[in-house]
């Protein structure tokens, strides 16, 4: 996007008509006398007049090639502008320079462009710029940071620590610190590290605070290093460990959130895994521009977010589609049975004058597990159970359930329930060996009423596991569990025990424990990482360089890699995801692109095959999809939010899906802005799911969002109910199977009740089980209306002129 400042020169002309003869002869005797000096006065006026203009004319040029580079940033083409000179992210030592391809007002534009090292009193860190990218992208250890007001800033730091023999990752900080840019200002004394003088964390950052790359540098020191669970707000979730530094600030322009950047400095860590000394935040970029048009020089300071991993926020808009790889052709059609060898999607939607800044392309399908013990529960004979007599058999309407109740005393055999043998000798010591059953109970019970299970090494029962203790109400509730490795592993003599304790209640009052569906199994997660990819009628892929290609002989395929692929325990069996960036791909290979101009808006025919998934389970599934982020003048004031860990839901919950242990999850960092009448886009937001489930006849799936307010609303679609939103199909798909359900956000609920206002910076989301369907959550990316937006300067200096 070229730009051109045009400077018009305006002339005026005189006429007047003859004076009187007298008069004309005194002028002249009096002009006579005058001429000369002024004369003189008009030469030098031209000639100031003159330099005015060369001035103003080289000002505008300097402009234009600023302007140009925010561009070029803003759409992410500066590998392309740049091509040939060797220009690296996270090269931080080196300048790179263009010329616009015209001259402006007739005067050659010169522009240099490089990244902005932020972290203050940090060298930042050395060695080949491929590594260091792919440490910090793959890092256990990562930090971010976003406002949750106009008044409130926190920075988040998740570490994934890893355990080899008897060693576990320990990690502690020597700093911590963030950049403040220009136009905001750190409120003294405000941040939790300054709250509590007793705490170890605790820490005074220098005041005043030093300037810093045009803003100011807040840095909070330890003596000693303070460990990342000794800092405020910790918490560990799944394996993930977690801590969160806030404080408050203020905007010279009210309402405006800052494009801060922070960082950690590491020390005394334990090192399983490669990490940097020095993290910081990579989903912000400041670039350091400076055009210079004759003896203008325009200095300036862009910033530039972008999408990485879970709930990172940033300006744009997206569109998401895709398609199932699975249908039901086949009586009784309540599962799929035939695999597909391809499916399609196509892109229509994106404006002409888009930059497709990010995509990925994600695939994912259901495994079956190994059965070795598959239990209906209609007798104890087929599979050889040893069963006490206060089990006996309930049927009902041609269903069988397991039944247990006793007026024995605690620890009597009869109270006892034991599987057949299953040989686990010759299964592999990566694989993953579970037991499940459906459970429900009747009557009141206590808390000493509790199901409980063991298992049989070989040689002596291990302690009592507890299935559930007291009132789980009489809906049939899902349960698993993964038997410990030395339980199982190499043993061909393992066994199941179930006991019940307690639910000896008299007559009138009787309680009991029913159990249904009881399996044995175990599987080795893997995945299909390899699958074929078409955009517009080509296959493409990323050569041994990494540059975008396409394959006429139709035969290369994309594929994850060891870090781009995850899988969760479906309770019977597993679901596997994939995820690769095609950026390039779509941004060479959709509509108005090519690999040299890599300048694709994003529409176009995308095709994904050879995905691999099992089937005739009411779980089976699979499917693909697409997600690509964009920006054009049509997307200002957007805010995008992209959450893809992998996860299950088994029935009767609230999907954690932004896994901080709480159900549902807080959407923040945005502003709300005023409702424009006539606005293009009418709504507040919108939101795309990709949810993969083999069926569309359970009920219960239900997407709620709650505004600030307190407002809430269930999103839908014409093919989505808000009672079964997941119900194997969505808007334009082609076959059944997955779903890609986009859904508005309107101002308002039915009801006429605001979800978001003006000023709202927060908001909820619940994605709910009601019923007894199980599905799986691979992404969730939802985009709202903010005043927020991509690119700008931070500041801007101007010198020559």
């Amino acid at each position: 996007m070229k730009q051109m400042a045009k400077h018009i020169r305006c002339r005026f002309i005189s006429d007047e008509a003859g004076q009187a003869l007298i008069l004309v002869l005194v002028l002249l005797v009096l002009g006579s006398l005058t001429i000369m000096p002024v004369l003189m006065h008009l030469g030098t006026a031209l000639k100031s007049g003159k330099i005015y203009e060369e001035s103003t004319d080289s000002m505008y040029a300097a402009d234009s090639g600023i302007e140009d580079a925010i561009c070029e940033i803003k759409y992410d083409q500066l590998e392309y502008v740049l091509a040939g000179q060797g220009y690296h992210i996270y090269d931080f030592s080196s300048t790179w320079e263009y010329q616009l391809e015209e001259e402006i007002n007739g005067i050659p534009v010169n522009v240099t462009i490089a990244n902005e090292w932020i972290p203050y009193g940090v060298n930042p860190p050395s060695g080949d710029f491929d590594d260091i990218e792919d440490t910090l992208i793959g890092s256990k250890l990562m930090i971010s940071g976003g406002a949750e007001s106009t008044s409130t800033y926190a920075i988040s730091i998740n570490f994934t620590p890893a355990t080899s023999g008897n060693v576990t990752d320990n990690i502690t900080f020597d700093s911590i610190g963030i950049w403040v840019p220009f136009g905001f200002h750190y409120v003294e004394g405000s941040s939790n590290l300054e709250a509590d003088s007793e705490a170890d964390y605790y820490s005074v950052p220098e005041y005043p605070l030093p300037n810093h790359k045009g803003g100011k540098a807040v840095v909070w020191d330890f003596s000693p290093p303070v460990h990342l669970c000794e800092m405020p707000n910790y918490s560990e979730t799944e394996g993930v460990e977690s801590a969160r530094v806030t404080f408050n600030y203020t905007a010279d322009e009210e309402g405006d959130l800052p494009t801060a950047i922070s960082w950690v400095e590491t020390s005394d860590y334990l090192s399983i895994d490669e990490i940097l000394a020095i993290t910081w935040d990579i989903d912000t970029k400041i670039y350091k521009i400076v055009s210079t048009a004759e003896d203008t020089e325009i200095e300036a300071y862009a910033s530039r977010c972008e999408l990485r991993n879970m709930n990172n926020a940033i300006g744009g808009d997206y569109m998401a589609t895709g398609n199932s790889l699975m249908e039901a052709n086949y009586y009784p059609y309540h599962t799929r049975d035939t695999l597909l060898e391809e499916s399609s999607a196509e892109v229509t939607t994106i404006p002409e004058n888009a930059a497709v800044t990010k995509a990925y392309l994600y695939w994912a399908a259901w495994i079956d597990e190994t059965k070795l013990l598959d239990e209906d529960c209609e007798d104890y004979t087929d599979n050889d159970w040893s069963n006490g007599s206060d089990w006996g058999i309930y049927s009902h309407w041609g269903t069988y359930r397991y039944k247990g109740h006793s007026s024995d005393p605690e620890g009597h055999p009869d109270r006892f329930l034991v599987s057949k043998s299953i040989d686990y000798s010759g299964v592999s010591s990566s694989a993953i060996a579970e037991v499940r059953w459906d459970q429900t109970e009747a009557g009141d019970l206590e808390s000493d009423d509790a199901l409980l299970y063991s298992f049989w090494d070989g040689s002596s029962w291990s302690d009592n596991f507890t299935a559930f203790s007291n009132d789980i109400d009489d809906t049939s509730k899902r349960f698993s569990a993964q038997i410990p490795y030395a339980y199982w592993y190499g043993n061909s003599d393992f066994k199941l025990r179930l006991y019940f304790s307690g639910f000896s209640e008299t007559a009138g009052t009787d309680e009991y424990v029913y159990l249904d569906n009881i399996g044995i199994s175990w599987y080795v997660p893997t995945a299909d990482t390899s699958v074929y990819f078409e955009i517009n009628g080509k296959r493409v892929y990323y050569d041994g360089s990494g540059d975008p290609q396409y394959d006429e002989s139709h035969s290369a395929n994309i594929t994850a890699s060891e870090d781009e692929w995850s899988y969760v325990d479906n309770r019977r069996g597993y679901s596997y995801a994939c995820k690769v960036d095609v950026t390039e791909l779509v941004q060479a290979f959709s509509d108005n692109g090519s690999t040299l101009t890599l300048d694709g808006n994003g529409n176009g025919e995308y095709i994904v095959g050879e995905v691999d998934g099992d089937l005739g389970d009411q779980l089976s599934w699979g499917g693909w999809s697409i997600i690509i982020v964009y920006a054009s003048p049509e997307t200002a004031g957007h805010r995008l939010y992209l959450y893809d860990r992998f996860a299950f839901n088994q029935g009767y919950e609230n999907t954690d899906f932004d896994f901080d242990g709480e159900p549902g999850g807080d959407i923040s960092g945005f502003i709300v802005p005023d409702i424009i009448e006539g606005d293009s886009d009418p709504y507040a937001g919108h939101m795309t799911c990709f949810v993969g489930e083999g069926d569309d006849g359970i009920s219960g799936d239900k997407v709620l969002f709650t505004g600030q307010s307190g407002y809430s609303m269930y999103l839908y679609n014409d093919e989505s109910p808000w009672n079964n939103v997941w119900d194997s199909k969505f808007p334009g798909m082609t076959v059944d199977g997955v779903d890609v359900d986009s859904f508005d956000i309107p101002w308002e609920n039915a009801s006429s009740e605001p979800l978001l206002v003006p000023g709202d910076t927060t908001a909820h989301l619940d994605i709910r089980s009601d019923g007894s369907d199980a599905w799986n959550l691979v992404y969730l990316i939802l985009s709202l209306r903010s005043k927020t937006t991509i690119g700008g300067t931070t500041h801007y200096m101007i010198s020559g002129y």
